[in-house]
């Protein structure tokens, strides 16, 4: 009965959208401004889409109209996931409109639920296909192997071209993927991300590409000093010039100076490769985060999510140039990655987290020749987020020097970098384990137990 019931609202709301179409003849005059086009809809009930044909008519649904396409779009959801994961409700609730519009202007409006859902279907499967996209970075000047972080390949321009064999190419594919080494020549991106998505629109395809590139390259982030991999991004992100020039004006002469900014410039080629050949354990795990994160799928998934979280705001942290404001992103990153929930909810966590990881009570010193407390280091941690962002400490004006953000960035960048490193590896070995749960505390319980049995 009650799929009876629900079959019958679902036909009520393809008659409402129907019956509350409205398409007009085009206005008698030219509309001038917003405000003119904006009345014109309103004197025709028009609330959605309000679009004008070529020909110059007014169409959309009127209220009762854009609430039964609303309804609509809500029932896809709810019995469609797949939706939900890989488009959004504002892109859905537009080819529902496209759909019954374009049905009720053929004459044939929809009545059959069934009908009007395989429409929608056909246009998901043909958005959601399979996609590889190509996305330059800034990772090191110099020519260097690939190398995966999970799905992600990151090739040097010049190997990119070999792999692709770009210059076998006919000229139409050949057009296409110069295109992709001048944008990232010219962006001075010495690196090509790829990355294959599957089950998303084209606007959330491109967006969960850009992601998972961003998580991944916090791996080298992880084992690289900050100084060096700071800058280590995705050119469509958070990247600078590889030369940032400076000019000022000194009494009556003018001075200009640059500073040379890509990540990795002091790494030679090889000593790169080594690095990572060094570091191939991180480069796998994070892979394993990367990939759970980029196919939705894990065993684990609130624990493998919170990893990807953390590590994303890690990544913004680690580049912003401003003491103040990493300090934040960093807490931030930590307070993810702990499930914190709240301020105390991240000081109880780091407390445990001390205690199980360094084996460090609240009331010990922080380490050897450091007057503080793990307590009283893990308060500071704590508040300096919401010092900054409540405006209890200004984000610009620098304080007296015995506040020193410098040092705090430092050592959260430290801690940060640290458990995300810690984590992703013992995320690897508890997911082997028998019938392992999706929860933080069970997990840290297991890395408890873990080393007391050594």
């Amino acid at each position: 009965m009650r799929i009876l019931e629900y079959m019958k609202n679902k036909t009520e709301y393809l008659k409402s959208t129907a019956n509350n179409f409205v398409f007009t003849e085009r206005p008698e005059e030219i509309l001038v401004g917003f405000d003119a086009t904006d009345a014109w809809f309103a004197r025709h009930e028009i609330v959605y889409p309000r679009m004008f044909t070529p020909e110059g008519n007014a169409l959309g649904f009127k209220r009762a109209g854009v609430d039964a396409a609303i309804a609509l779009t809500e029932s896809l959801l709810k019995e469609h996931p797949e939706y939900a994961r890989g488009t959004s409700f504002e892109r859905l609730l537009s080819k529902v409109a496209d759909e019954l519009i374009k049905a009720v202007r053929i004459g044939t409006p929809h009545e059959d639920y069934d009908i009007f859902k395989t429409g929608i279907a056909s246009w998901f499967a043909e958005e959601a296909a399979p996609k590889t996209h190509f996305i330059p970075c800034a990772v090191s000047p110099n020519d260097s192997r690939s190398f995966h972080v999970g799905p992600v390949t990151f090739q040097f321009v010049n190997g990119f071209a070999a792999a692709h064999q770009v210059e076998s190419k006919d000229e139409v594919e050949k057009f296409g993927y110069n295109q992709i080494l001048e944008y990232a020549a010219g962006q001075g991106a010495r690196w090509i991300a790829q990355v294959e998505t599957e089950g998303y629109d084209n606007e959330r395809s491109a967006e969960h590409a850009d992601s998972a590139v961003d998580i991944a390259l916090v791996a080298l982030q992880l084992f690289i000093p900050p100084s060096i991999s700071k800058e280590v991004a995705r050119s469509t992100a958070r990247t600078i010039p590889k030369n940032i020039n400076t000019f000022k004006k000194v009494g009556d002469h003018l001075r200009a100076g640059f500073t040379r900014a890509d990540p990795c410039m002091s790494y030679s080629g090889p000593y790169f490769d080594m690095i990572l050949g060094k570091n191939k354990a991180i480069l796998e795990s994070v892979g394993n985060r990367v990939d759970a994160f980029v196919k939705g799928q894990s065993t684990l998934v609130r624990l493998d999510q919170a990893w990807c979280d953390a590590a994303y705001w890690f990544h913004e942290g680690i580049s912003e140039k401003l003491d103040t404001v990493a300090i934040a992103k960093m807490e931030t990153s930590i307070e993810v990655l702990l499930f914190a929930q709240s301020t105390s909810g991240c000081k109880n966590g780091l407390l445990k987290v001390f205690e199980v990881i360094y084996g460090l009570t609240k009331n010990q010193p922080l380490r050897d020749n450091d007057s503080r407390t793990v307590l009283s280091f893990i308060d500071s941690v704590v508040t300096a987020r919401s010092r900054v962002l409540h405006g209890t400490w200004s984000t610009l004006n620098y304080r007296k020097p015995a506040l020193n953000e410098r040092q705090h960035r430092h050592e959260i960048e430290l801690l940060a970098s640290d458990l995300l490193a810690r984590f992703t590896l013992q995320l690897d070995s508890y997911k082997k384990t028998e019938k392992p749960e999706d929860n933080f505390m069970k997990f840290l319980d297991w890395i408890s137990t873990q080393k007391a049995g050594m």
